[in-house]
């Protein structure tokens, strides 16, 4: 998988750097992509070798949640002009936003220290961090409650000033995300942890934060990028 990752991830920096018109940042994400599969690999060597250390499968956790982003913000930036736009929404909602997506980046970080407390932190005779896992849950819990207000704040406050119909609807989805992530992690909880749902509700924590991405990108007005006009010698050929 790593290798495919990093065929992947090759082309698709060599394809940015031969882009034309050729887009800087672009490049710098394509970039910053591939070195960061290869790094991860290098991680995830350490994982193995410090016998699946916790502390060392949460670091390898949150690069690959960094891998994500980065891979989030070139997907969606691919398709629209790098030529900054105006701002849709006002100050207020654009402050709940990072508030939000900074309450977001600490809940996903708890999950994940709960995770290395709990059960599942690796293999049989594997470290956990030594913290009682009812207590990381609940940490954990209660940044998830905290990063619900905010979404339910910066919904009230984006329909208050009547911003697009397309940022409202994908904050609501962000929401509705959450609202299904932490319907399963109780589920996991009172079912005694089984492995196939903490598999699912790590999935579940990269769909929430994809969310959340993809509507901090929607709140500053991006226009297609104008296509390259066609040289001079096949102009009003029908290219």
């Amino acid at each position: 998988v790593v290798v495919a990752l990093t065929v992947v991830a090759a082309a698709t920096f060599l394809a940015a750097l031969r882009r034309a018109p050729w887009r800087r940042d672009l490049a710098w994400l394509s970039g910053g992509l591939l070195i960061g599969i290869l790094g991860e690999a290098v991680v995830g060597a350490f994982v193995v070798y410090s016998k699946l250390n916790p502390y060392v499968v949460l670091f390898h956790f949150l690069v690959g949640m960094a891998l994500l982003s980065d891979a989030v913000l070139l997907t969606l930036r691919a398709g629209h002009s790098n030529i900054r736009g105006d701002s849709l929404v006002g100050n207020t909602p654009r402050r709940l936003t990072w508030a939000t997506m900074a309450a977001l980046a600490i809940a996903i970080a708890a999950g994940t220290a709960t995770t290395g407390a709990g059960p599942h932190a690796g293999g049989p005779g594997a470290k956990r961090i030594p913290v009682s896992f009812a207590d990381m849950t609940r940490t954990h819990s209660l940044c998830v409650m905290a990063t619900g207000v905010l979404v339910l704040a910066l919904i009230a406050a984006l329909s208050a000033e009547g911003a697009p119909a397309a940022v409202l609807k994908r904050c609501q989805l962000l929401l509705v995300a959450m609202v299904a992530q932490g319907i399963l992690g109780e589920t996991q909880y009172f079912t005694h942890v089984p492995a196939v749902l903490v598999g699912i509700h790590i999935f579940g924590a990269t769909v929430v934060w994809s969310a959340a991405l993809w509507l901090w990108h929607s709140m500053t007005l991006r226009g297609s990028e104008v296509p390259l006009a066609a040289p001079p010698a096949l102009q009003g050929v029908g290219v």
